[in-house]
């Protein structure tokens, strides 16, 4: 049975929530899910989240232009990755190349 993958980052995430910390797989892997709605396809195929340590998310990026657009963009990021997991998860993200 095939389900959408918003349903199942939502039954991941309440799943987490009644822990009291997501691992750093999990940031990672629900990275791709959260980024494609918060800037879009094209430029969330263009980052992959490497790892997720003292509240800080590393994202490697594959363009300098996306990083560009990407710090642009850092708080607000920032903010709706806490909102999505309902807790102040993630402080600040590293962009690399």
């Amino acid at each position: 049975m095939f389900q959408k993958l918003s349903r199942i980052i939502e039954k991941k995430v309440r799943k987490y929530n009644s822990r009291q910390q997501l691992s750093e797989t999990e940031i990672c892997g629900l990275w791709n899910g959260i980024i494609v709605d918060l800037i879009g396809k094209k430029i969330s195929g263009k980052t992959r989240a490497l790892y997720f340590k003292n509240n800080i998310l590393y994202v490697s990026v594959f363009n300098p232009i996306v990083i560009q657009e990407l710090q642009l963009q850092k708080r607000k990021i920032i903010k709706e990755i806490n909102f999505f997991f309902q807790k102040e998860y993630v402080k600040n993200i590293i962009f690399k190349i």
